[in-house]
């Protein structure tokens, strides 16, 4: 058989290793990015609610997971029926492929929509086994075989009316709705950060020290004061104050941070209002760190306190 496939073996061979090799500059950052895992670890424990939220991501409108919002999160009702009826088509597409003869293309379609659970399952299975890893945005790149898979059978399908014209109109309802939805939050997220932003250049002082926990990043870059300076304190902080509050001397202990000081520069610590982070909320006076709130507009979205050295 190898024999006489020799030709094909080549290319197949050679389609397998070149994606390989293309990857392999990615286990540095993967092996970093598992180096620096600490007890502030973002992913939410798994359990059965969090899961069958995680498979509602994949079926529902709703792109509110996707942005990490706390789990579980209780859908819209339309979300959620919309959700059971298109699991309930897909599962009728493979139960009318097992039924029937099956072809080439069916079966490359049954199998491209089985990585998505494959994904899944695996994940899960590290997830118990190991730490929390399974998170709704590692299925995404599976979508692609996911639907495709679905496109193939629907399309086998097209002499059965009954089956095809509903599961048609089901998935135009949901895309239609999940566009809307996402340009919504987008607009959203677009003029929070228009405020964030805003907030952040009105504070008082001159080439402040701007010390951040997950507000700046690439993408707001482009509307911060250049004259500002900008210091990230890490996302491990998190849930240990004692180091949090020992980065943050560091950083303020700086010749240069002093210099500027000196000159009228002020210094802010600012972070995100995120429920998964209670424990930085409250800031209490140490011997050596003076703290003191700042009231903003978006309160309910950032937290802003001026931070002094005694």
């Amino acid at each position: 058989m190898i024999k006489n496939n020799k030709k094909d073996l080549k290319k197949w061979i050679f389609a397998t290793v070149v994606p390989i090799l293309a990857f392999m500059p990615w286990c540095f950052i993967l092996f970093g990015q598992m180096a620096r895992v600490h007890s502030g670890y973002w992913i939410t424990s798994l359990t059965p609610d969090t899961a069958i939220v995680y498979l509602w991501f994949v079926l529902s409108p709703g792109n509110k997971i996707l942005n990490g919002l706390p789990v579980p999160y209780t859908p819209p009702l339309l979300y959620l029926i919309l959700a059971i009826i298109l699991l309930i088509a897909i599962l009728s597409l493979i139960v009318v492929f097992i039924r029937n003869k099956k072809s080439f293309e069916e079966k490359y379609a049954v199998v491209g929509m089985s990585v998505i659970a494959c994904v899944f399952i695996l994940g899960l299975i590290a997830s118990l086994v190991y730490r929390p890893i399974l998170h709704p945005r590692y299925l995404i790149p599976s979508f692609g075989c996911l639907w495709l898979g679905i496109s193939i059978l629907l399309s086998r399908n097209f002499e059965k009316k009954k089956l095809f014209v509903p599961i048609v109109i089901l998935l135009l309802v949901v895309g239609s709705i999940s566009t809307i939805n996402f340009e919504i939050q987008q607009e959203k997220n677009y003029q929070l950060t228009l405020d964030t932003t805003q907030i952040i250049n009105e504070l008082d002082g001159n080439c402040n020290i701007i010390m951040y926990r997950g507000v700046i990043d690439y993408g707001i870059n482009q509307w911060l004061d250049h004259n500002n300076h900008y210091v990230g304190v890490g996302y491990e902080l998190d849930r240990n104050l004692t180091q949090l509050y020992g980065r943050l001397i560091d950083i303020l202990s700086d010749p240069g941070v002093q210099n500027e000081m000196s000159h009228g520069s002020k210094a802010y610590y600012v972070f995100e209002n995120n429920t998964k982070n209670t424990s930085v909320f409250e800031f209490n006076d140490t011997d050596q760190l003076k703290f003191t709130e700042i009231p903003n507009r978006l309160n309910d979205k950032m937290i802003i306190y001026e931070v002094q050295l005694k």
